[in-house]
Parts: C-alpha cells; sequence; structure tokens
C-alpha cells in the first residue's frame, strides 16, 4: 500500500512531553528545600510553566533541524508530588491519542482513494481537508 524504498524516506513525527512535578503541599525534603515561598502550589506551577518554555525550546530547537523529523506541538503534563496525573490530564493525553488515530485514517482513506484515480480535490472535499494538506500527505508515501 505504502511505496517506502527506503527509512531514510520516512518523517518521524515527534511530540516532546514534559511532566510537571507539581507538590500539593508547602514542605522540605531530600529534593526540595527553599524559603516558605518558594515552596508552595503557585510557585512550582510559576516554575514548571518556565521550564517547560525553556525545556520545548531547546529540545524542539534542536530536533528542528535534524532532517526528516516532523515535530508536534509540544504536551505539558501536571504530575502530583504522589506521582499520579489527574483524570483531566488523562483526557487529555487520549485526545491527543484519538487525534493522531483519526488523521492517520483520514491519511488512509485519502491515499486509497488517490490510488482509485480520485482527484486531489476531490479527496479534500470528501474529508474535509485542504489540497495542500492532501498533497503533502501523497509526498509522504513517494
Amino acid at each position: 500500500m505504502y511505496d517506502v524504498k527506503k527509512s531514510i524516506d520516512v518523517e518521524l513525527n515527534v511530540q516532546l512531553v514534559y511532566t510537571a512535578l507539581i507538590h500539593e503541599y508547602a514542605y522540605e525534603g531530600p529534593c526540595r528545600f527553599g524559603p516558605p515561598e518558594a515552596l508552595t502550589q503557585e510557585f512550582d506551577l510559576m516554575n514548571q510553566a518556565e521550564i517547560f518554555k525553556m525545556w520545548t525550546q531547546g529540545y524542539g530547537g534542536a530536533l528542528s533541524h535534524i532532517p526528516g523529523i516532523h515535530l508536534l506541538d509540544p504536551l505539558y503534563i501536571k504530575m502530583s508530588d504522589e506521582f499520579f496525573i489527574t483524570e483531566e490530564e488523562e483526557q487529555k493525553l487520549q485526545a491527543i491519542y484519538e487525534k493522531q488515530g483519526e488523521l492517520r485514517k483520514a491519511k488512509s482513506i485519502a491515499i486509497s482513494l488517490a490510488q482509485e484515480g480520485e482527484s486531489v480535490e476531490r479527496i479534500a472535499r470528501i474529508l474535509g481537508e485542504t489540497e495542500k494538506t492532501i498533497k503533502e500527505w501523497m509526498a509522504e508515501t513517494h
């Protein structure tokens, strides 16, 4: 179905996922110490958001220069100091997983229709995508 001759012809989708440890209570421990204002949940949220921004720029910047890598939007997940993620965070991950599945299905349909001789314009109308997107999908398979 896909006409990929070499692995170098495959573009790799990469999504950076950052897990931010957010402490629920202000306390000191072996990996956490400082003035009381630096031990609050609010401080953790602010600090982790800054770290995420720098982390994303660093890794994203480095990976964006590598041929064959397509960077997806980075994902920020909050985790409690009990090392659990909330149901809201799980739903965020589930939504991304489902969206990626839908995208794979749409690409597969587009490729099948193209192989059957349908025009790019018609495929775009059927799938509710732009012609540019359909052409990019077709280019990925060659």
